[in-house]
C-alpha cells in the first residue's frame, strides 16, 4: 500500500524537492506570477474583443500596419 507522502506526490502539480523556506517562497512567487500573467492576458483579450465587436469601421490591410 502507498504511504500518504507518495500519494501526495502523485497528486501534486508542483513538487518542492527540499524543505528550505526560500524554496517555498520562490514557488509561491512563481505561482502568483503565473496567475497574474494569465489574468492580464485574459483582460487584454476580453477588452480587444469587446472593442472589435462594437467598432463598425471597415478593416483594410493598411490599418494593421
Amino acid at each position: 500500500m502507498n504511504s500518504g507522502t507518495s500519494i501526495a506526490k502523485d497528486a501534486a502539480d508542483i513538487l518542492i524537492m527540499d524543505d528550505s523556506f526560500s524554496s517555498i517562497v520562490n514557488a509561491v512567487k512563481w505561482g502568483r506570477n503565473v496567475y497574474a500573467s494569465i489574468t492580464k492576458f485574459l483582460q487584454f483579450q476580453l477588452t480587444a474583443n469587446v472593442v472589435r465587436r462594437f467598432d463598425d469601421a471597415p478593416r483594410r490591410v493598411e490599418h494593421a500596419l
